[in-house]
């Protein structure tokens, strides 16, 4: 029995032939489009390409598929951190969390995230940050899938310092050169820290 779009893409996928994999994914999403896995599937194609922002979108659709997978949310969340948008990717951490809370990687995603989205929101910056994080490897998207080896190393916590010793000195040169309007600014600034955490918490 002839194999269909869908099985081929998956199955050329999972070999690692991904450029071949690519059209019959879009083929099977065209054809199959409620199903959350390929959209998931061509998500990953997208991302092998480095095109996050296609990715983003069919993870976003498989999210809307199945809204109870914590995989979906938390693939998306990935993406969304190569984009730069962090408090975004902190949400869709937190969504794949309340769907399995006993996922592991959604967890450590979320707490070294939370950091990073906190300093997005209180430095005045914009929540995507182009050049600042698009380069970061939270996890290898082909080891999370069912069956393959997960990753040894977690490179995400060492770039995430990096950026916040980086946002921390520019904070304290503008602070300097503001004088007292800067000591406010930073207090209004840690203010809306906490309060963005308790509602992350919540």
């Amino acid at each position: 029995m002839a194999q269909s779009p869908a099985e081929k893409g998956i199955a050329l996928y999972r070999s690692g032939q991904n450029e071949e994999a690519m059209p019959l994914l879009r083929q099977a999403v065209e054809e199959e489009p409620t199903r959350a896995d390929l959209h998931m599937y061509l998500g990953m194609c997208w991302g092998k390409r480095d095109k996050w922002a296609d990715a983003v979108r069919e993870f976003e659709k498989a999210c809307d598929l199945d809204g109870a997978s914590a995989e979906y949310p938390f693939y998306a969340g990935v993406a969304m951190v190569k984009l730069g948008r962090l408090r975004e990717a902190n949400s869709m951490f937190h969504v794949a969390l309340l769907n399995n809370p006993n996922h592991a990687k959604a967890q450590a995603a979320f707490e070294q995230t939370k950091a990073a989205a906190a300093q997005v929101t209180t430095d005045g910056s914009s929540a995507v940050m182009p050049g600042g994080l698009g380069s970061i490897d939270i996890l290898n998207l082909e080891m999370d899938l069912p069956g393959k080896k997960q990753a040894s190393s977690d490179p995400l916590a060492g770039a995430l310092s990096e950026l916040k010793q980086q946002q921390s000195g520019g904070a304290k040169a503008t602070a300097k050169k503001s004088g007292c309007g800067g000591g406010i600014l930073v207090g209004l600034a840690t203010i809306a820290t906490f309060a963005w955490l308790l509602f992350t918490l919540v």
